[in-house]
């Protein structure tokens, strides 16, 4: 998470404020480089389907032909998005992202499944970077291929259309702005050599070009016998069944190494 600028490095410390419930008030800028403000969703056609009862994250039932596919701004976000000036001037240097997604959140799939759906959804991400004077836009699709372990649309096109999809956006917003990704830890995400379904969800060497960096999610690690939310190191102390289910901090970092991912994205 680093560049070099005369023969120093410099690092990217990035931050994530919810917008549900976040205090923006009690966050200090001058202490981040990068602020993304979450979560933007998407307009969809699963939430209408399925109903907001069962929905992890619901968006309003609003769906014109001009809104599907688009990025929806919840009040909560857009009204700290509306204070960009004001975090500027306490740190003029901040470059400040709406990440859009999360857990649960519902209609990725549908959006990159069609060439009209992808450019929709990048024209919206772009007229929010415009409207409010953004430095760009992070993308937190948990997951491709696999919808959250099956609680959000998928499909096995996803793994292409993601690709397709991160193209779109990139011409949208242009090289000038920022476009990253939260990566996930597991294998699945960027591949492996022991796995049979090694980097089933994204085209990882692909992608990686299309991408400022990525910031990879290296937390809620324990399922199974992994005991560890976010071990640095393989706990030996406490060790997972094994070195294929247990996942740790450095694992997923070498992980992302050995496939492709510069050190400094």
């Amino acid at each position: 998470m680093s560049t070099t600028v005369s023969g120093k490095k410099k690092y990217r410390n990035v931050g994530y404020l919810f917008s549900r419930g976040g205090n923006l008030a009690g966050i200090d800028v001058t202490r981040v480089t990068h602020l993304n403000i979450a979560f933007g969703l998407i307009y969809n056609e699963e939430y209408k389907e399925i109903g907001p009862e069962n929905a992890p994250v619901a968006v309003p039932a609003d769906f014109g032909p001009g809104k599907q596919h688009t990025i929806y701004l919840p009040p909560a976000g857009a009204e700290i998005l509306s204070q960009v000036d004001e975090l500027k001037a306490q740190n003029p240097d901040l470059k400040i992202l709406l990440s859009v997604g999360g857990w649960g959140a519902r209609g990725f799939s549908d959006a990159a499944a069609t060439e009209e759906g992808r450019k929709r959804f990048a024209r919206s991400g772009r007229e929010i970077i415009d409207q409010f004077g953004l430095q760009g836009i992070d993308l937190d699709w948990e997951y491709p291929v696999d919808g959250g372990g099956g609680i959000i649309k998928a499909r096995p096109e996803d793994k292409q259309n993601f690709t397709l999809l991160l193209q779109e956006v990139r011409e949208a917003i242009g090289e000038d702005k920022i476009l990253s990704i939260a990566g996930a830890a597991m294998v699945e995400f960027t591949g492996s050599s022991t796995r049979p379904d090694d980097g089933r969800w994204t085209e990882f060497d692909k992608i990686i070009p299309i991408l400022d960096y990525i910031n990879l999610m290296t937390y809620d690690f324990q399922f199974g016998s992994n005991y560890f939310g976010s071990a640095l190191y393989w706990p030996e102390d406490w060790p997972p069944r094994d070195e294929i289910e247990g996942y740790w901090v450095s694992k997923a970092v070498e992980n992302y190494l050995s496939h492709g991912c510069p050190a400094d994205n």
